[in-house]
């Protein structure tokens, strides 16, 4: 989690410059190279240092900030909230083979009927 706050900054940069953001980011973690960014207006993959572009600490230090906010606000929390799988036969949810049958029985064992 605190891998994927911390290449946020670099998405959304390649994203705004009309590149595929995971693509740029997952091509800089394979380099392993530390001098090795992305270019913006270039559009490519260059030595940092070479080309004269430096890496604002603000932004660097900002991302790595929220990165381990949420991380300790997850680790922190009772329960998280997230989007539940689609439905695996394309049918809506709540109705199908997999939807339990209450009859009449099972209703008065919960006090229902």
């Amino acid at each position: 989690m605190l891998r994927a706050g911390l290449a946020a900054p670099l998405r959304q940069i390649a994203d705004n410059a009309g590149h595929d953001g995971r693509a740029v980011a997952a091509r800089l973690e394979e380099a392993r190279d530390k001098e090795l960014g992305f270019d913006a207006i270039a559009g490519g993959i260059r030595d940092m240092a070479e080309a004269g572009i430096q890496d604002p600490l603000d932004v660097t230090a900002a991302a790595l900030r929220h990165a381990a906010s949420v991380a300790g606000m997850i680790l922190t929390a009772e329960a998280a909230l997230a989007r539940p799988p689609p439905p695996p036969s394309g049918e809506p949810e709540g109705f199908g083979p997999t939807t339990p049958d209450f009859g009449a029985d099972e209703l008065e064992g919960l006090g229902l009927a």
